[in-house]
């Protein structure tokens, strides 16, 4: 398995998790975006590290059949991405000025569909902080440019985003002190 500037294959999924910490995954041919299954395997970690930019990990593997939810979880998002932007069309249909009236609906589609996107990019991103960076900064940009796109009101649109980031981000900036704080709680109640 190996890719070269997003072409080549990639393991995606991880589903049906064993005791050992072995899972299911599925290796996709990939051209940036997952294109074709090729195979399902249970794979066990045995070793990973990781040298800033770079990480690298060993696994056993043992192929079993192909891992449908896998497959068709990729195509269902690949709907919903083609969904949205047929909504986002019909929303401004050859009648229109070419911009959706409500800046706040502009901002809560392009938040809508930057966050699934960034949901369904977990699998891109599991191996490397520097992709998660990236792909987080292309999403982001992706959905100010995309609000200020299609809204009649651009700046107000951008205001609505700044918003709906900051309340993002403070959830997940509470969700991970909340996680930390139960982790430090049970190794004080361990010793």
């Amino acid at each position: 398995m190996s890719s070269i500037n997003g072409f080549g294959s990639a393991h995606i999924g991880c589903s049906d998790v064993g005791a050992d910490g072995s899972y299911i995954t599925t290796e996709w041919v990939i051209a940036v975006i997952p294109l074709v299954p090729i195979r399902s395997l249970r794979l066990l970690p045995t070793s990973h590290s990781n040298l800033g930019f770079f990480s690298s990990s060993t696994f056993q593997s043992q192929p079993v059949p192909l891992h449908w939810p896998h497959v068709l979880w990729m195509y269902a998002t690949y709907l919903a991405a083609a969904v949205f932007f047929a909504v986002t069309d019909h929303l401004l249909g050859p009648e229109s000025s070419g911009f959706v009236a409500s800046p706040l609906l502009s901002s809560l589609m392009a938040f809508a569909f930057s966050v699934f996107s960034i949901w369904v990019s977990r699998f891109i991103r599991e191996g490397s902080t520097f992709a998660s960076l990236i792909v987080f900064a292309v999403i982001i940009t992706f959905s100010f440019v995309t609000a200020g796109n299609i809204s009649a009101h651009p700046d107000t649109s951008w205001r609505y985003m700044y918003f709906l980031w900051a309340a993002y981000a403070t959830f997940y900036i509470v969700k991970y002190f909340k996680k930390k704080d139960s982790t430090t709680n049970r190794q004080k109640v361990r010793h």
